[in-house]
């Protein structure tokens, strides 16, 4: 990956988050040749490759298989949202029941094929009846978009049959033709409800995952939702660990923690707020947030950082801010964690401590307020624009959101 990217794939365009046609990582221009690749081998399959199922393996047929650099530099990954879901990758979303997995990964392909980053989208659910898709109003979005194939395992055909959810995986991966898969997002919903057997034991978990794999090498996008032990009811007591073997983290390429963090108001106007910090990034991701309008299934993005402060970190923040707003010539940090401390203790509120208050505060330098160096190379803290009458007044539990367009 070219880490010194001259093209953003997202760009802001009147305030608004726009995806261009350069989010992509850019390929080498060109590799050396090594002199012991010069002469390829003949790369028609032979007759018995070309069968189906397993075929008869030496060293010998083994190079009918075997990458070259041209073919590595001739494929450009492309990022189908920036820097955080790429395109023929394999993605898990994990979290506690009822956080809106199922829903967010739902509205994420209604935005791809909207954007027009996804020609089709295929999503297995084996995890949701009836009452739950008609309370999501499934039927609406799949009015509105026919590339969605939505198929969930309580389905019978016309003679009564149901699709088995042990082989289904499986089966389809083995009756691929080639590049069927190309342009699709395949969503997997959750795949505890696709794996019989014990969920802690990477033998038994495998199998499956091998066919999401295959998925991904058909030219597929695979997300699949997981679920997590069970945690504390406080959200921020949360430990951010997934449900069974550790196969499920180590076969994916980014893998994210989703937290619910729909407030009071949001959900006064039908709003699911979610944020999602990347616990694997092979490919490397970043940090996520993204409301949901629930009456026109819209997508739009927020700043995480705002979005997913704890309560210790809101009332810090809020305080910092207060503080800093009251010492128009700026404060130093010294003063500033003693007159944070102080307040706290006033309201009866706990706020961050000196060793994670400082790596937190800088999150905010240039966005909120700006740290200068003074005397003796301690830091100042000071309002950016020092003519202003209030600080911005918005709720740090709240959210300022982009809308993604074309």
């Amino acid at each position: 990956r070219n880490q010194s990217k001259t093209r953003e794939g997202l760009k802001m365009n009147g305030g608004l988050l726009n995806f261009s046609d350069d989010d992509f990582i850019n390929a080498p221009k060109a590799l050396p040749v090594y002199e012991n690749t010069s002469i390829k081998p003949d790369m028609r399959k032979s007759d018995e490759v070309k069968k189906k199922g397993k075929i008869k393996l030496n060293f010998n047929s083994l190079s009918e298989f075997r990458i070259y650099p041209d073919e590595i530099a001739n494929f450009n990954p492309v990022w189908l949202i920036d820097d955080f879901l790429m395109e023929q990758s394999i993605t898990t979303i994990y979290a506690t029941g009822g956080s809106g997995k199922s829903f967010l990964a739902l509205v994420l392909g209604v935005w791809l094929l909207d954007a027009q980053k996804i020609s089709r989208l295929i999503y297995l659910d084996g995890d949701n009846g009836y009452t739950t898709l008609k309370r999501r109003r499934v039927d609406e979005i799949l009015k509105t978009y026919s590339k969605i194939e939505y198929y969930p395992l309580f389905k019978q055909n016309s003679e009564g049959q149901s699709i088995d959810r042990y082989s289904v995986l499986s089966d389809l991966a083995e009756n691929l033709t080639p590049n069927e898969l190309k342009g699709a997002l395949v969503i997997i919903d959750s795949i505890r409800d696709f794996i019989k057997g014990d969920l802690g034991s990477d033998s038994v978990v495998m199998p499956y995952l091998n066919s999401l794999k295959a998925f991904r090498d058909n030219g597929a996008t695979v997300i699949f939702l997981h679920h997590q032990p069970k945690q504390s009811k406080n959200p921020d007591e949360n430990n951010e660990a997934y449900k069974g073997a550790t196969a499920f983290i180590d076969s994916v390429d980014t893998a994210y923690f989703l937290s619910n963090k729909t407030n009071d108001q949001d959900k006064s106007e039908g709003k699911l707020a979610v944020t999602l910090k990347p616990t694997k990034a092979r490919n490397g991701a970043e940090h996520k947030a993204f409301i949901i309008n629930g009456a026109n299934f819209k997508l739009v993005q927020a700043d995480y950082y705002k979005y997913a402060l704890t309560d210790k970190e809101r009332y810090t923040l809020e305080l910092a801010l207060q503080i800093i707003k009251d010492n128009r010539m700026g404060i130093i940090q010294s003063d500033l964690a003693r007159e944070i401390k102080s307040l706290a203790k006033a309201q009866a509120v706990e706020v961050l401590s000196n060793n994670a208050l400082w790596e937190f505060l800088k999150r905010y330098d240039e966005k909120e307020y700006i740290i200068i160096k003074g005397a003796r190379n301690s830091n100042i803290y000071k309002l950016i624009d020092e003519n202003a009458n209030t600080i911005n007044p918005m709720p740090y539990n709240a959210v300022e959101a982009y809308e993604f367009k074309e």
